[in-house]
């Protein structure tokens, strides 16, 4: 792991995975949600245009995201010294995550016909990069 200590080398990959699945998980069971119990037809009647809905959905899954990702980072620093050179790059790369994923939350909570439609991205995308991205070990390790 070219220098590092395991945990050193962990510990980014946990603060990502929080985020990731925070993000994704938030708006995908509160859309869904809306959407079972008819709730969202109660927004749609209201005089706010759609993108505004879709965007306090998606930014509430950013919210969630981030601030997850921020108690994960404190809880970490107990217990390694994070070395970061780049804050900018380190905070743009962790919101446009948290959008992304929280978009894709919201595209599957659109679709989905039932909860156990929501569980296939988690199932199917995210468990397999968990294990496959190299968050547990180096990538190098892989055949």
């Amino acid at each position: 792991m070219s220098g590092f200590s395991y945990m050193e080398y962990i510990v980014p990959g946990l603060i990502m995975m929080s985020v990731i699945t925070n993000s994704y998980s938030n708006v995908a069971s509160s859309f869904f949600s809306a959407k079972l119990q008819k709730n969202i037809e109660e927004l749609l009647v209201a005089p706010v245009p759609n993108y505004v809905i879709i965007a306090g959905y998606v930014m509430g899954g950013v919210t969630r995201g981030l601030l997850v990702g921020a108690i994960v980072t404190c809880v970490s620093l107990l217990f390694v010294d994070l070395q970061v050179e780049h804050w900018g790059i380190i905070v743009a790369t962790v919101f446009m995550t948290s959008v992304v994923f929280a978009l894709g939350g919201l595209i599957n909570a659109v679709y989905a016909k039932t909860f156990d439609d929501i569980s296939i991205i988690p199932t199917f995308v995210l468990t397999p990069l968990t294990y496959l991205g190299g968050v547990f070990y180096s990538i190098s390790l892989l055949p």
